[in-house]
């Protein structure tokens, strides 16, 4: 039997006919010639879908290497069945080195649990991965390196549905990872700073009144973070006195004006202070978009800056009591060694001992004027009497203070004044207290024997007045601190020098409220110091008149006086002062007492203490006014233990004619009685 060849591109198709030699009906025939003629087109089918399917792996594939995600296949025993370049490249291997591999041991970290993981994974497929889950966990790349990536899995089905295996497609989050950590930190560090230092921040969006608060905001406004907030929210708790202010400074701000304001919060019925400041935020186009903040909790600054108020308060009311208490005792001692000179002693030891307690009653005196004028000046109770003086009248005051402690330690005084008159705009007061001060300087800081130098005159438009020693000097490090309070240097236990360490300070200070300034010069330890004053000069003469004090007339007009003090050491010591100069003196200790004496014995003067038991001397004052009347009202002194300002003004309210602080000096009472009625003015 012959085996016929099959034709050329009919492959190895034999028709079933000719393979069993018989011939088929034509029916038959006919069926079996359309067959044969379809077969080829269906293989060619199919060969075409093969072919398409061929390329659309291979469209898929190069789709695959070309995304920027990891794209990961793995079966159910957890074997790589296909990786993407990028996972390639993210993992260091090559796809044929991946391929086929356990992706749990070659890709996780080894610390990692595998069993657990194999179970989780089991578990994944066996709930047949519905939908597409996400999770977060690192590889080890070849290196050794881990990164951490974000997958978004899903199940891998065959036709019938079956899971065979699981598709994962991640992104390389390691750097957004740590980038997120650090802001976080960031955020954790802020926060901590801001509730160390009581700060919060905050930022109001205008177009949504729309505040957003930091949490030490939160807990500065005492309001639970979650809650919505407004510019309404903020100003509800700003304290009810002082909301209108806040809103008026927000608004000026909206304008332009700074913002940085302290206001009061009613936080769960507490007072809270803050200190609020604010920057205007605006778009690219200068729009006003809103405020950036800050908020400073400030209360316990508040309560240390009132405490201190008031401990200021209460030193100033001590220093004022003490120097009135001090400027007591000092009277009747100033006013007994007065009557011991005018009783002309010729024994040696009793002018000694007058001379003493005079010199140290002066020292004294001054000492307390000092200490008392620095807590004044500090707190701005000073204010100057200035008038058109000579710069030589305004020397020889302060030479004349001066001059006791200069003797006392025997020291060599050089003065040295322009010949031709320097005047200048000042309180000769206070000015001479300055040159006093610097003349005592020098005197303390030289040893006895010493030479002390005093030159003043014109420089171009300025006064100079310096002052100049031999003594001990000014060591390098101490010059930058010697107008500071209370410094005095280095000193020994017995205290040569004495004093507080004020001196220098109130001079500074007074020569800056006369617009001048003074400086501090020494060549070292033991080459002395000089201290320079310069003032403003009043430089046109002809058009500048000096007022000078009026001289009193000397006369024998003996003046009834009424001395009003409920000490009697005063009372008595003046009194007896009074009747040694001629004059009758009447005294009492009490207000009734002196202005039933005041319609009897119709004093002239009448020196009245103002710290009276009882009826105080304001108040005497003020009965005695309307006793007398105008035009026989007696001449009325205060006399006091109070200095400053407040005190003055008081006395003159009252009705006084003049206020004079204790100790007052017999030389001003008997100057005071000669404006009076022409009295002699002082006796030696």
């Amino acid at each position: 039997m012959t085996t016929n060849q099959p034709e050329e591109g009919q492959g190895n198709f034999r028709p079933p006919a000719e393979a069993g030699g018989g011939k088929l009906p034509a029916t038959d025939q006919a069926s079996r010639n359309h067959a044969a003629g379809s077969l080829p087109r269906e293989i060619a089918e199919y060969a075409q879908a093969e072919e398409d399917l061929r390329q659309e792996r291979d469209t898929t594939r190069n789709i695959l290497q070309t995304v920027e995600a990891i794209i990961l296949a793995l079966d159910t025993e957890g074997r790589i069945t296909l990786i993407n370049r990028k996972g390639c490249d993210l993992l260091g291997w090559s796809e044929a080195e991946l391929i086929g591999r356990d992706w749990f041991t070659t890709c996780l970290p080894p610390e990692r649990p595998l069993d657990e993981i194999r179970a989780v994974f089991r578990k994944m497929l066996a709930s047949d991965m519905a939908g597409s889950e996400y999770y977060e966990n690192p590889v080890r790349t070849r290196s050794g390196e881990e990164r951490l990536i974000a997958w978004h899995n899903s199940a891998i089905r065959d036709t019938g549905g079956k899971v065979i295996g699981g598709l994962s497609a991640g992104e390389d989050i390691t750097e957004r990872k740590q980038i997120e950590r650090a802001l976080q930190q960031s955020q954790a560090d802020l926060n901590r700073a801001q509730a160390v230092g009581q700060i919060g921040s905050w930022r109001l969006n205008l177009a949504r009144n729309e505040l957003l608060w930091s949490d030490e905001n939160h807990r500065i406004f005492g309001v639970p973070r979650g809650m919505p907030l407004t510019y309404q929210t903020f100003l509800a708790i700003v304290h009810p006195d002082d909301r209108d202010y806040v809103d008026r400074r927000w608004r000026e701000a909206q304008g332009g004006a700074h913002y940085d304001i302290d206001h009061r919060l009613l936080v769960n019925g507490e007072v809270k202070w803050v200190r609020e400041k604010a920057e205007l935020e605006f778009d690219a186009a200068g729009h006003l978009l809103g405020g950036f903040g800050t908020t400073q909790d400030i209360t316990e600054l508040k309560l240390a800056e009132q405490a201190l108020i008031e401990a200021d308060q209460r030193k100033d009311e001590f220093l004022a009591m003490l120097g009135h208490e001090l400027r007591n005792p000092l009277a009747p001692i100033r006013n007994a060694a007065h009557v011991l000179g005018r009783l002309d002693s010729n024994e040696p030891q009793v002018r000694w001992a007058r001379n003493i307690i005079e010199q140290q009653v002066v020292h004294l005196t001054r000492l307390v004027d000092d200490l008392l004028d620095v807590s004044r000046i500090a707190r701005g109770k000073i204010a100057l009497q200035q008038t058109t003086v000579l710069l030589s009248e305004v020397v020889g005051q302060a030479l004349e203070m001066a001059r006791p402690l200069i003797e006392a330690k025997h020291h060599h005084l050089d003065v040295r004044l322009p010949e031709a008159p320097v005047r200048l705009r000042a309180d000769p007061v206070r000015l001479a207290q300055v040159i006093t001060n610097l003349l005592d300087n020098a005197a303390k800081y030289t040893p006895d024997g010493g030479r002390i130098e005093l030159f003043a005159g014109l420089m171009k438009e300025a006064v100079a007045i310096r002052v100049r020693d031999n003594g001990i000097g000014i060591p390098a490090e101490l010059r930058p601190y010697v107008f500071d309070l209370f410094q005095q240097g280095e000193q020994g236990l017995d205290r040569p020098q004495g004093g507080l360490g004020i001196g220098l300070s109130l001079a500074k200070r007074l020569v800056a409220m006369h617009d001048g300034r003074i400086d501090a010069a020494s060549a070292g330890p033991g080459l002395g110091a000089e201290f320079t004053i310069r003032l403003p000069a009043l430089v046109d003469a002809a058009t500048v008149a000096v007022e000078h004090a009026t001289v009193p007339v000397a006369a024998t007009t003996a003046c009834r006086v009424l001395v009003v003090d409920d000490d009697p050491a005063v009372a008595d010591s003046m009194a007896a002062l009074l009747s040694l100069e001629g004059h009758d003196v009447r005294t009492a200790a009490e207000g009734e007492i002196a202005l039933a004496l005041a319609r009897e014995f119709r004093p002239r003067l009448i020196l009245l203490d103002i710290g009276l038991a009882g009826m105080d001397g304001y108040q005497v004052a003020r009965r005695l006014r309307l006793q007398h009347g105008a035009e026989n009202a007696p001449y009325l002194v205060a006399v006091t233990g109070y200095g400053h300002e407040e005190a003055r003004a008081r006395s003159r309210e009252a009705g006084f004619d003049r206020h004079l602080v204790k100790p007052v000096y017999p030389e001003t009472i008997c100057a005071l009685l000669a404006e009076i009625v022409g009295a002699p003015a002082t006796h030696a």
